[in-house]
């Protein structure tokens, strides 16, 4: 589990591969308050043979900008890697 928490810190994601419930598969991304504590996330479910890497890749980056969007409203000032498509 370490081993996982620390690639998400890493990539700036997390992905659920079915481990929670089978055939379901998440996406989450951060959001960070004005210290740049995560305090929230964003996140897609989908039946797990919806999403491929090519859709996972496109749902990622439409996360992403998501939580940048809520995280700069809560004054969050965006810094390198925390977001990584940044």
């Amino acid at each position: 589990m370490e081993k996982e928490l620390n690639k998400v810190r890493k990539e700036g994601f997390a992905l659920d591969r079915e481990e929670n419930e089978k055939d379901v598969r998440c996406i989450a991304t951060p959001i960070r308050n004005y210290q740049g504590k995560v305090i929230a996330a964003v996140s897609i479910s989908s039946p797990a043979f919806r999403i491929n890497i090519k859709q996972q890749n496109h749902l990622k980056e439409g996360l992403f900008k998501a939580s940048k969007s809520i995280s700069e409203r809560l004054g969050y000032k965006l810094r390198i890697s925390k977001f990584s498509n940044e």
